[in-house]
C-alpha cells in the first residue's frame, strides 16, 4: 500500500502476515485489527504515516507487535486500545538513510504488551505519550538496543523498566510532565531524566517482597517539583535500599518519599545513601513526608563530609557543635550519638504515666474531713459519702531533651464508707468502696524535627479502702491507710501518621502511715482554743497498670518498659484545729493546712519502640508543696479543696487543684 487511504468503521483480521503500509498515508477510524501468527504485526509503516483512531488492536502470534516502523515511518495511535499478546508494543527498526521514526500515543490510549513497550534499534526515534497508559507483562518499558530515543510523556501512566545498551552512541532521553507516573519495576538505566510535576516509583508497587531497585542516569537529571518514591529497610548505614545513581549533574527541586521496607529503626552514623551524584550536585532533594521506623525519625540530608556532600542520605542523628579548642577557636562540628526520636514516643510514655497515676490518692484527698457535732448525741463524727474532682496540668521532657510533652487531666472519684468501728474508746476504723472516671489529653512536640503528636487516655477504676486512726477526734497519734484499685483505659496516639488505639489495665495498691503531734507548747498557741498538728507521713504505691504490646499500622511494636514502678512519698502535713466545740452545730468551720513532700519513683515511665527505650525525665525525684483548707457547710456536709505543685529535674512540673464534698445521710 503506497498511497493515501482512509478506512472507517470496519474490522480487519489477518493470519500469518502483517498490515504493511509503504510510503502511504493511512487513517483508520473505528477500525478493529486482529492478527494471528508469527510476526503478524498489526501495523507496519515503511516511510509512511499511519493514524489509528478510536479502534482496538489485538495481536496473538509470536513476536507480533502492535506496530513496527521501518525507515522513518510515523504511527499515531489515538484513543486506541492495543494488546500484543506475545510480542512487543512498538518496534523501531533501523533506517537505511538515518530517517527519524515517530510514534504518538494520544488521548486516552492504552497499550499492553507481552514484551517491551518500546524496542528501539533506529538511529533517531521520537515517542510522545499523552494522556495514555502503557504497560508490559514483562515489566519492560524501554529496550534501547542502539540509537537516540527520546520519550516525552505528558499526563500519562508508564509501567516497566528502561534498558540501555552500553554502546556509546545509544541514548535514552525520558521526560515526564503534567502528573505523569513511571513505575520502573526493576533496575533501569536512562541517559537523561526530567521529572516535571510527575512521579517516579523506583520501588515496586505490586506488593511483592522487597528487592532493592536501582535507577541509573548516565548523564543529567532535572527535577521540577517531581517526586521520587523509594523503599528502604530503615535501620543503620548498611540498610538495603532503592537507589538513584546519577553520573552527570543535577538541577531543580525534587521531593523524595521513602517507605519503610520492614526496618526496625537503628542509629545511623553517616546515613543510608539513597542518591549519589558524580557531577555538579546543584539539585535539591527534599523529604516529601515523614520517614520513620520504630522510635527513630529519619531526615534526608547531604553527606556531612567533603567527599560525600554531593550525595543524599537518610540520617537519624542530631548533630551538635564541638567545644572550643586550646587555641581559643571552635572545633569542627561533630556528630553526637543522639538519635532523633518520633514525637509519638512522648505520647505513648504520657499515656502510660497517666494510666498509672490518674487515680492515685492519699488519705486526705478523699477524707478532707473536719469534725462536726451530732445534734442529738453531741458526739463528734466524720461524714461517710465523698466525692472529689481534680484538674491538673503536667509538663516534662524525655531523657534526650528532644521531646516536650504537656498534658491536661480531669478526674472524678466517688466513694462511701461501708463499715466503721473501733477497737477502743478512742480509735476508729472504716472500710469503704470507691469508683472513678478520668480523662487525660497530652501533646508532644519535637524540638529537632518540629513534628507533633497527641495522645489521650480515658478510663474507669473501682476499688476498696481501709483506714485506722489511733484518735479519730484529735488526729493526734498514728494512722494507717490502705487502698487498692483496678483500672481500665482506652488510649490513643495520633501524629501525622495513622491513628493508633489500644487498651491498658491493671491494679494500683497503696499503703500510707502517719503520726500527728501537737505543737501548741512549742509555739505558744492558746491550748484551750487551738491545736496545731504536725503530722509526718509516708506512703508507698505500687503501680501495675500496663498495656499489651501494641503494633502500629506501620509495624512498630510498642511495649511498656517501666513495669511495677513503686512511688514513695515522705513528708509532712501541718494544720490548725479548734480545740473547743463551737456553740453552733458546725464543729470546726475551717481547717487550713500545708503539705510538703519528697516523692520518689523507682522507675521512669518508659516505652520500648522496636526495642529502643524512650523515657520520661525529671520525675525520679520530686519536691511538692500543697496548700488547702477543709470546712463544714452544715452538720451533714463538708467541703475541702487544695492546690499543689510538684517540681522535678529538667523542667518537670505538675500542677493540680482539687475540690471535694462529703455528706452523711
Amino acid at each position: 500500500m503506497n498511497q493515501s487511504q482512509r478506512f472507517t468503521n470496519g474490522t480487519v483480521v489477518k493470519s500469518g502476515d502483517k498490515l504493511d503500509y509503504t510510503n502511504a498515508s493511512v487513517t483508520l477510524t473505528n477500525v478493529d485489527i486482529t492478527t494471528h501468527g508469527d510476526n503478524a504485526h498489526a501495523i507496519a509503516a515503511r516511510q509512511g504515516t499511519v493514524s489509528f483512531n478510536q479502534g482496538e488492536i489485538y495481536t496473538t502470534g509470536p513476536d507480533a507487535a502492535i506496530a513496527k516502523i521501518y525507515n522513518g515511518g510515523t504511527v499515531t495511535l489515538k484513543n486506541t486500545s492495543a494488546v500484543a499478546h506475545q510480542g512487543a508494543g512498538i518496534v523501531l527498526e533501523p533506517s537505511i538513510n538515518g530517517q527519524e521514526a515517530t510514534v504518538d500515543i494520544l488521548s486516552g490510549s492504552s497499550l499492553r504488551s507481552a514484551n517491551e513497550i518500546l524496542y528501539n534499534k533506529n538511529e533517531t526515534s521520537n515517542v510522545t505519550i499523552t494522556d495514555s497508559e502503557v504497560s508490559s507483562a514483562a515489566d519492560v518499558f524501554i529496550n534501547n538496543i542502539k540509537g537516540h530515543l527520546t520519550v516525552d510523556a505528558t499526563d500519562s501512566k508508564i509501567t516497566g523498566s528502561a534498558n540501555l545498551s552500553t554502546d556509546d552512541n545509544t541514548h535514552t532521553y525520558l521526560s515526564l510532565s503534567d502528573n505523569s507516573t513511571w513505575d520502573i519495576k526493576a533496575d533501569s538505566t536512562v541517559s537523561k531524566l526530567t521529572v516535571d510535576n510527575s512521579t517516579v516509583y523506583i520501588s515496586r508497587t505490586d506488593g511483592r517482597d522487597f528487592e532493592p531497585t536501582r535507577l541509573t542516569i548516565t548523564e543529567n537529571y532535572v527535577g521540577n517539583n517531581g517526586v521520587l518514591h523509594l523503599r528502604t529497610e530503615l535501620d543503620d548505614d548498611n540498610s538495603a535500599t532503592d537507589k538513584v545513581v546519577i553520573n552527570g549533574n543535577t538541577s531543580g527541586t525534587t521531593r523524595v518519599k521513602v517507605t519503610n521496607a520492614g526496618g526496625s529503626g537503628a542509629y545511623t552514623l553517616n546515613g543510608i545513601e539513597i542518591i549519589s551524584v558524580e557531577g555538579e550536585s546543584n539539585g535539591e532533594f527534599i523529604k516529601d513526608s515523614r520517614i520513620f521506623a520504630g522510635a527513630y525519625e529519619y531526615s534526608l540530608t547531604r553527606g556531612n563530609t567533603e567527599a560525600t556532600n554531593k550525595n543524599w542520605y537518610l540520617t537519624n542523628f542530631q548533630a551538635t557543635s564541638g567545644g572550643e579548642t586550646n587555641s581559643g577557636g571552635s572545633s569542627a562540628p561533630t556528630v553526637a550519638p543522639t538519635p532523633v526520636l518520633r514525637p509519638e514516643a512522648g505520647s505513648y510514655v504520657a499515656n502510660l504515666a497517666a494510666a498509672n497515676t490518674l487515680f492515685v490518692m492519699r488519705l486526705n484527698d478523699r477524707a478532707g474531713e473536719t469534725r462536726y457535732i451530732e445534734p442529738v448525741t453531741e458526739q463528734e463524727r466524720s461524714s461517710r459519702l465523698w466525692l472529689r474532682q481534680i484538674g491538673g496540668h503536667n509538663a516534662w521532657r524525655d531523657s534526650n531533651g528532644q521531646l516536650r510533652t504537656t498534658s491536661h487531666r480531669y478526674v472524678s472519684q466517688l466513694g462511701a464508707d461501708l463499715l466503721t468501728g473501733g477497737f477502743t474508746d478512742s480509735d476508729s476504723w472504716r472500710l469503704g468502696v470507691m469508683a472513678g472516671y478520668a480523662r487525660d489529653y497530652n501533646s508532644t512536640h519535637s524540638s529537632v524535627s518540629d513534628y507533633r503528636s497527641k495522645g489521650s487516655v480515658r478510663g474507669y477504676s473501682a476499688g476498696l479502702y481501709a483506714t485506722w486512726f489511733a484518735d479519730d477526734i484529735s488526729k493526734k497519734g498514728a494512722y494507717i491507710d490502705a487502698w487498692a484499685q483496678y483500672s481500665w483505659f482506652k488510649n490513643s496516639v495520633k501524629g501525622d501518621l495513622a491513628y493508633e488505639s489500644y487498651s491498658a489495665k491493671g491494679a494500683t495498691v497503696s499503703l500510707e502511715a502517719g503520726y500527728g503531734f501537737a505543737l501548741n507548747k512549742s509555739f505558744g498557741l492558746e491550748a484551750a482554743k487551738y491545736t496545731w498538728i504536725f503530722q509526718p507521713q509516708a506512703q508507698a504505691i505500687w503501680m501495675g497498670v500496663d498495656h499489651n504490646a501494641h503494633t502500629e499500622a506501620n509495624g512498630s511494636r510498642i511495649e511498656n518498659d517501666a513495669n511495677n514502678n513503686i512511688q514513695t512519698r515522705l513528708g509532712f502535713r501541718t494544720f490548725i484545729r479548734t480545740q473547743e466545740k463551737n456553740s453552733g452545730p458546725h464543729g470546726d468551720d475551717f481547717e487550713p493546712f500545708v503539705e510538703m513532700n519528697w516523692i520518689h519513683n523507682s522507675k521512669d515511665f518508659a516505652v520500648s519502640m522496636n526495642g529502643v527505650k524512650v523515657e520520661q525525665d525529671g520525675a525520679r525525684n520530686l519536691g511538692e508543696i500543697k496548700l488547702g483548707v477543709n470546712g463544714n457547710l452544715n452538720p451533714a456536709a463538708s467541703v475541702w479543696g487544695n492546690v499543689g505543685v510538684q517540681l522535678g529535674d529538667n523542667g518537670y512540673n505538675d500542677t493540680a487543684g482539687m475540690v471535694g464534698l462529703k455528706y452523711k445521710f
